[in-house]
């Protein structure tokens, strides 16, 4: 029984010695493996130093970028166009500074309009009360004004039965030869044509005597005007 136990315990002991034994040699092992790895290689201190001046360079920083601006219109708000004076208020400058035959001229630019004749009338006598004008001059300024008027009223005639014209109608037809037409005071008077004013008609008085007859310049020229512009 002694001798039982006693192999027992020797069996014992030796596996105790064996499993001693094999985990030594692992930790052997695992140890040899640690210390035969290669260590990382240390930098220098040149390699810090490049290292350190690479990172402080201005390239190798990162440029932030640029804060986007909202545009703005920083352009003037377009103003409206100022018309020109119109050439009646032009007219008027002219006129007001004594340069009558400037302003004459002006006013038959605009010919056949009404407007026009009445300008040139308006010119007509303000030249006549502006300047101390001899009897003949008088006389010529005096003949203007009423032929003036009167080829205005044979343009413009509004009578009930007369032909009214357009604008257009009117620019076509030959001034030139309606300025050669005659227009006599004794036959169309001056009862007819609403240009004529009565210190006007006073003047005419004076140099030619009263009218005894009263018409339209197209009753007086009416075979002219249905063979020229009725149709």
């Amino acid at each position: 029984m002694l001798a039982l136990l006693s192999i027992l315990f020797a069996l014992g002991l030796l596996g105790l010695t064996v499993f001693a034994l094999h985990r030594y040699q692992t930790m052997a092992v695992e140890f040899n493996v640690d210390r035969s790895a290669p260590l990382p290689p240390l930098e220098s201190s040149a390699d810090s130093a490049k290292l350190e001046n690479e990172n402080t360079r201005p390239e190798s920083r990162v440029a932030p970028k640029p804060a986007v601006v909202a545009k703005t219109n920083t352009q003037k708000p377009k103003t409206a166009s100022v018309s020109p004076k119109s050439w009646q208020d032009t007219v008027a400058k002219l006129k007001n500074a004594g340069n009558f035959t400037e302003a004459a001229q002006l006013c038959e630019q605009q010919l056949p309009l009404w407007g026009a004749y009445n300008q040139l009338c308006m010119l007509t006598r303000s030249e006549m009360n502006a300047r101390n004008l001899e009897s003949e001059a008088m006389e010529r300024c005096t003949a203007r004004l009423f032929k003036t008027a009167a080829i205005a009223e044979f343009l413009h005639d509004k009578s009930a039965d007369s032909v009214k014209l357009t604008n257009g109608q009117l620019r076509k037809l030959d001034l030139d030869t309606i300025n050669n037409l005659n227009f006599p005071y004794a036959e169309i008077g001056y009862a007819h044509l609403r240009l004529i004013r009565k210190s006007d008609i006073k003047y005419m008085v004076e140099l030619w005597g009263r009218s005894g007859n009263h018409c339209t310049p197209r009753e007086f020229h009416s075979v002219w005007w249905q063979q020229n512009v009725k149709s």
